[in-house]
This record gives structure tokens, sequence and C-alpha cells, in this order.
């Protein structure tokens, strides 16, 4: 029992660690947004899905103004953030993105929506920078 309170507690420290490594580069990057960018997020929040519940996956912008960013969801969705946390990371062959609907949301939101982890990670593709 010990032994899986301590897994347990290296696990929560090791998280810990990640996020606070990732906060200051995903804010720097939602304070310029670039066409490619991709927001791990709460798609349910942004767009409607047709179960219920919570749905989390990947949105990708494809245009930037001094006002805005317009992005498209993935097609797909997860029940929990695990999942869109994993494709942010991987390698995106497997997305498919939802190119006829698309959402459009205040720069000014960008951090907002960040700090209420409706968007709760953020990778630039090295193509994009």
């Amino acid at each position: 029992m010990k032994k899986l309170l301590r897994s347990c507690a290296l696990l929560l420290l090791l998280s810990a660690v990640v996020t606070a490594c990732s906060g200051p580069k995903d804010t720097e990057l939602l304070a310029a947004p670039q066409v490619g960018d991709l927001y791990a997020c709460e798609l349910s929040h942004f767009a409607e899905f047709e179960h219920e519940g919570d749905a989390y996956g990947l949105m990708k912008v494809v245009a930037v103004t001094d006002g805005s960013i317009t992005a498209v969801t993935d097609s797909s969705a997860w029940p929990t953030t695990t999942g869109a946390n994993n494709d942010l990371r991987g390698d995106l062959t497997d997305v498919k993105w939802d190119e006829q609907n698309t959402v459009r949301i205040a720069r000014a939101e960008l951090q907002a929506l960040y700090e209420e982890d409706r968007i709760f990670g953020v990778r630039r593709p090295k193509a994009a920078q």
C-alpha cells in the first residue's frame, strides 16, 4: 500500500512539473497565434456534438486576424482530456479535420479560455513557425 501511495504521489508531482513547464509556453503561443497552431480543448464548449457530456479534442487555427482566430475542429472527440492531450503530442496522421464548420474566437478571449481549461494545451508544429 505504501508503495502504491508513493507511486501515486510521484505521478502527481511529475504531472505538476510538466504542467508548470508547459504553461508559460502555451501562454506565449496563445498571445501570438499563427495559422497551423493546434489547441487541445473542450470541443463541446466551442461546437455542438451528437453525444451527451463533455467532448475533448483538437482545434487547428486556419486564419488569424488582428482581432480573432478561426479554427476547425477534429471530427472525432474523446470523453476525457487524456485523449486530446495524447493527440496533441502525437503525429496527427489519424486526425480528420471538420473543414466545413469553423469556430471563430476573439484573440482577447484566448488567455481566459486557457485559464478556464477550455483550452488546455497548445502546440505549434515546426512547419507553422
